[in-house]
């Protein structure tokens, strides 16, 4: 039975992988100039405003996000895909990065295959994405909040 298991968990892997490798929209690559100004850093955020309003609201609340995570905007890659399309795996390749904090963004936005539910942890590879809300909503929704919370404090091992 154990074979079964393991076999099961080998054949997941591997479709996994290729859901990854899918394209669905064509994104332009990025030029090496576009790339040096990512590096590696603790985390990835990123968001999707087409519209490149990025109300003080929501950065004060991304603020509060990386005080609670002890984290300064140095520590961060910050990744508007409304200005920079970019698929999660140029992402992890590219800036090295283990933890992604995405707002608003569905998995498709990146290339990636994948069924959860906002705020689950989820493993791809080496990383972790946690999936959320946008911040818009998360401003006007304290169960959001908390939830966004919760999940943060096992990523990042906060007591």
């Amino acid at each position: 039975m154990s074979d079964n298991i393991n076999k099961s968990l080998i054949e997941s892997k591997q479709l996994l992988g290729e859901l990854i490798d899918q394209e669905i929209v064509d994104f332009p690559e990025l030029s090496a100039e576009q790339l040096s100004k990512f590096n590696a850093k603790d985390i990835v955020v990123m968001v999707n405003y087409t519209d490149g309003n990025f109300p003080k609201s929501e950065s004060e609340l991304l603020g509060g996000i990386y005080n609670a995570l002890k984290l300064d905007r140095t520590q961060t890659n910050f990744i508007d895909l409304g200005k920079q399309p970019m698929t999660f795996k140029d992402a992890a390749k590219t800036l090295g990065t283990k933890n992604f904090i995405l707002f608003g963004i569905n998995p498709e936005d990146i290339r990636l295959h994948i069924n959860l539910r906002p705020y689950q942890i989820v493993k791809v590879g080496e990383c972790q994405l946690i999936f959320s809300h946008k911040l818009a909503d998360l401003v006007e929704n304290k169960s959001y909040k908390g939830a966004l919370w919760a999940s943060l404090k096992v990523m990042f091992n906060i007591q």
